[in-house]
Formats: structure tokens, sequence, C-alpha cells
């Protein structure tokens, strides 16, 4: 009886492990399983219990690291990530607290804006994108 309540435990972690991504309730399905067996194996519900936390914390603390290293190996960063670093030509004077300002980077203008409230950029100047908050781009003057 007892392995069974494991074994559902166990399935329900790897339901909300499935509907999540973030590798944490696999290790604790994991340590199901292994209490189930100590179970089928007529160990009490002491040894069962510290079977279950031993294998998963275990595991979370020693695997999931090199895990989640190798899901975000393949990961490419997407066409708003690669702008970071780029530098363009300023179009329109920026002013963060008029809210105004374009940048051009390669063939397509942006909405710019400063890190720094009061710091004005004028047009003409080259800016480095530092990164990007909805349509604008957060940039600082090239040089500073």
């Amino acid at each position: 009886m007892a392995a069974i309540i494991w074994l559902s435990l166990m399935a329900a972690l790897l339901i909300v492990e499935g509907m999540t991504s973030g590798l944490f309730t696999i290790w604790f399905a994991i340590g199901s399983l292994a209490a189930a067996f100590c179970a089928l194996a007529g160990a009490g519900i002491l040894w069962q219990l510290v079977t279950f936390f031993a294998v998963s914390v275990l595991l979370y603390i020693f695997t999931r690291p090199a895990a989640m290293k190798l899901m975000k190996k393949d990961r490419l960063p997407t066409n708003v990530e690669r702008l970071a670093g780029k530098s363009g030509l300023v179009i329109e004077d920026i002013d963060t607290r008029a809210q105004t300002g374009r940048v051009r980077l390669g063939d397509i203008e942006w909405n710019a804006r400063t890190q720094d409230e009061g710091a004005l950029v004028k047009k003409g100047s080259t800016v480095i994108v530092l990164g990007v908050q909805g349509n604008h781009l957060i940039v600082r003057e090239d040089g500073k």
C-alpha cells in the first residue's frame, strides 16, 4: 500500500514538472521512486521518509546545476538580446525627460532613452545600446 502512495506521489510530481521548466520537482519524483522501492522491500515508514528526503536533496544539490547548464547550452539569444553592445547613430536628440529621441541601428530606426534620466544626447552622436525596454533602446553616449 505504501509503495502505491509513493508511486502516486511520483506521478503527481512528474505532472507538475511537465507543466514547469524549473527542474525542481523531478528530483523529488526520483526520491519518491526510491522510497517506493524501500516500501516494496519491507522497510518501515521512517526509512521510506529518510530515503525520500536523502535521495531528493542529494540529487537536487549535486545534479541540478549540471542539468540546468545542459538545458541552457543550446539556447540562442533573441534578436533583441543581440542588440546590447551595438553602436548606433542618433537621428533625433535624445531627451529622456521629454521622452524624445531616435537612434538608427543598421537600417532600422528605434525610439531611444538614456539610462540617466537627465542626460541629453545630440543628433549625430554615436551611442552604445545597453538594453531594450519595451520598444525603446536604452543607450549611453559612446565614449562615456
